[in-house]
């Protein structure tokens, strides 16, 4: 679960890097800067609960994660 962990950690930085960088040269606005992050933390939250205890994830759990970068993608 360490390296799980750590890989989820950096690719919330990297996120939060780039929504950032898309607020500050308007590509984005605030409302949707605040609403992306709250989304990650909901998706970050949602690994760290299921997965404390049995590193697994399941094809549901791929959607779930898949949906969110689609949608983060779509910028």
């Amino acid at each position: 679960m360490r390296d799980q962990k750590e890989r989820v950690e950096t690719i919330e930085s990297t996120m939060k890097n780039e929504f950032r960088h898309a607020l500050a040269v308007n590509l984005i606005t605030q409302e949707q800067h605040d609403n992306y992050l709250q989304e990650l933390n909901e998706l970050t939250s949602y690994i760290y609960e299921k997965y404390k205890d049995d590193p697994s994830f399941y094809p549901d759990d791929w959607d779930k994660i898949n949906y969110y970068y689609e949608k983060i993608v779509a910028l």
